[in-house]
C-alpha cells in the first residue's frame, strides 16, 4: 500500500509539472524573450547607477 501510494504522489507532481510547463510554452513561444527578466532588471539597474553615479562626482 505504502508503494502504490507513493507512485500516486509521484504521479500527481509530473502530472502538475508537466501542466505547468505546457501552459508556460503556450503563454511563450519559443523565440519571444520576456522583457521583465532579471537578467534585463540588473542591466537596467547597473546602467541607471552608473549613470547616476559618475553625474554625482562630476
Amino acid at each position: 500500500m505504502e508503494v502504490e501510494s507513493g507512485g500516486i504522489a509521484c504521479y500527481r507532481i509530473t502530472a502538475y509539472t508537466s501542466l505547468k510547463m505546457e501552459l508556460h510554452r503556450r503563454s511563450n513561444p519559443v523565440g519571444e524573450v520576456r522583457k521583465d527578466l532579471p537578467f534585463f532588471k540588473e542591466l537596467a539597474y547597473e546602467y541607471v547607477t552608473n549613470i547616476l553615479l559618475t553625474s554625482v562626482r562630476r
